[in-house]
């Protein structure tokens, strides 16, 4: 997988991605009305359609879609970061960082979660969340912001993970990850999952992008930040459209 991007050595730019987890076309048009009719995504140059649905079901799974969209290949529902065919799968974050790259991740899940995962992780079954945490350890990601603090520190095989990560500085309030000067920062914005946005949760997604942004941005290297509104699919899941609309918004 070469992305169109990297094909050009002085034509690098920065790649900002954001997916609405479980934000299909009813969704968006259900925000688009809640709106007055108008969303962020009419100010696009450019919108269209993607089919990310999983190699052996057309309802999909995130981990099957969060594959398709991070690896450019689909896969079976549960499967993150490995093809039909039982191989490894190489992500467009691990491209970046191939080509020196700054990368970062901010999802309003935890960050082992199934999507986020795609970026770094290659497992056989999204469920493997210690796993996931593991690999992350070794993805070298420099910037991320999320829950499942106890996938690194209440394991299975008593390991502190977050110890072992002594490169990074792990902070505890966003106020502190805009303060820290450290080239490499953890922000575990909850144990588990972070609550919901009507529910409290801090940060919002805005306010971390915001932050993010100068950290990636502060050398000459181009950068790639994921960004995941992860909830609006757990509205959906709930058949609750006030909490679809609320992450969405």
């Amino acid at each position: 997988l070469i992305h169109p991007l990297f094909c050009q050595e002085k034509a690098q730019k920065n790649i900002i991605l954001i997916i609405g987890d479980g934000m299909g076309v009813p969704q968006i048009t259900a925000g688009m009305y809640k709106l007055k009719n108008q969303t962020a995504l009419e100010n696009f140059p450019v919108i269209g359609l993607s089919k990310t649905h999983s190699s052996n079901a057309l309802i999909t799974d995130s981990a099957a879609a969060g594959t398709a969209i991070a690896c450019g290949e689909k896969t079976a529902n549960g499967t993150v970061g490995i093809s039909m065919r039982n191989q490894k799968l190489t992500s467009i974050l691990e491209l970046s960082k191939q080509k020196g790259y700054k990368t970062g991740i901010i999802a309003t899940s935890t960050i082992v979660h199934a999507t986020p995962a795609a970026f770094y992780a290659n497992v056989i079954s999204r469920n493997q969340y210690e796993d996931i945490a593991l690999q992350l350890v070794n993805s070298d990601v420099d910037y991320f912001i999320g829950g499942g603090r106890k996938f690194f520190i209440s394991r299975k095989d008593k390991r502190n993970l977050m110890k072992e990560m002594d490169d990074y500085d792990f902070v505890n309030s966003i106020k502190k990850f805009d303060e820290s000067e450290s080239d490499k920062i953890g922000y575990f914005t909850s144990s588990e999952d972070p609550y919901p946005i009507r529910n409290g949760r801090i940060p919002k997604l805005s306010v971390a992008v915001e932050k993010m942004l100068p950290k990636l941005s502060n050398n000459n290297n181009p950068y790639f930040l994921l960004v995941e509104a992860s909830q609006i699919d757990w509205g959906g899941h709930k058949n609750d459209i006030d909490y679809v609309l609320s992450e969405f918004i």
